[in-house]
C-alpha cells in the first residue's frame, strides 16, 4: 500500500497520512496505523526544485525520528529512502517531519511509502 499526502513546505513542519495540510503541531497530523506492519520504499517528491540549501524529510513514529529519512538539496525536487525501515504495530502514530536549512522555495510535496 502507498499513501500519498499533498504539502507545501513550512520550516519545520510535520505531514500526516490522511490529513490535509501541514502543521508545526506535530500531534494535529499524526495518524494511527491500522495494521502491524514494516514500512519501507519512501520516497517524496515535490511540483518544482526546492531551491536553497536543503529540506530534510524524516518518518516518525509515536512523536520520535526513525532512521528512516531523505533530503533534497537545491535543485532537487526529489529524494528517497529504499535502505531503511521503521516497524509500526497496529495504533502506532505515524507522521512526516520536515527540516529546512537555508532559504528554500515552497512546492506542493508528495510523499509515499511501501507498508506492510
Amino acid at each position: 500500500m502507498r499513501w500519498p499526502r499533498f504539502l507545501t513546505l513550512a520550516n519545520n513542519a510535520f505531514m500526516g497520512m490522511f490529513v490535509p495540510g501541514q502543521s508545526t503541531t506535530e500531534s494535529q497530523l499524526q495518524q494511527n496505523m491500522p495494521a502491524a506492519g514494516t514500512l519501507k520504499n519512501f520516497y517524496v517528491r515535490a511540483d518544482g526544485a526546492v531551491g536553497g540549501t536543503s529540506i530534510k524529510y524524516t518518518v516518525r513514529k509515536n512523536g520520535a525520528d526513525t532512521a528512516v529519512t531523505c533530503t533534497m538539496t537545491s535543485a532537487q525536487s526529489t529524494c528517497s529512502d529504499t535502505t531503511n525501515s521503521v516497524a509500526f504495530l497496529a495504533g502506532d502514530l505515524i507522521s512526516i517531519g520536515s527540516t529546512k536549512t537555508g532559504s528554500t522555495t515552497p512546492q506542493p510535496t508528495r510523499w509515499t511509502a511501501q507498508y506492510p
